[in-house]
């Protein structure tokens, strides 16, 4: 179970990285009981889209989707706010409007990659490099992502045990 969240101290959220398919209920519960005691003001959640609408009827809203083409993938952001000023966000109509205005503008040629780019999977030795350009595009951010260690794994110093 130790794998399947973890308590970021820092953000004051409970991030839910796995749960069983069932027992909603008595989940729910307990994850809010485990954010209370560690007087935390969010759980986060990536879940299954087809979970979506239960985990709404507890309570938790939709913050994003992650595009997948597997749907046995984790892919919904969802979010549960155990403060009333958690989860306001005192900039949403500008927000939106930016969200509008990308939305509604036509990508162009030449966002297409060249073919001497290639994508791929991160994984644990591009920390280093991560954590430098993330040291270099946020001046400030929540969590130590400019910390190498911090990438390789986030759990590992911000977790606490149930």
């Amino acid at each position: 179970m130790s794998q399947d969240y973890f308590v970021d101290l820092i953000n004051k959220r409970l991030i839910i990285n796995k749960y069983p398919q069932s027992n909603f209920s008595v989940l729910v519960k307990g994850w809010i009981n485990l954010a209370k005691k560690n007087d935390l003001t969010k759980i986060w959640l990536l879940c299954f889209p087809h979970d979506t609408k239960t985990f709404e009827n507890y309570g938790f809203s939709v913050e994003g989707v992650i595009e997948s083409n597997s749907p046995n993938s984790l892919s919904v952001s969802m979010a549960y706010f155990l403060s009333t000023s958690r989860s306001k966000c005192n900039h949403q109509i500008i927000e939106d409007e930016i969200v509008a205005r990308i939305s509604s503008k036509k990508s162009s040629s030449s966002s297409i990659l060249s073919q001497d780019f290639t994508t791929s999977l991160l994984n644990s030795s591009n920390c280093e490099a991560i954590s430098s350009l993330l040291g270099e595009i946020f001046s400030t951010y929540p969590t130590p992502v400019s910390n190498p260690s911090y990438i390789v794994n986030p759990a590992k110093k911000y977790h606490i045990p149930v």
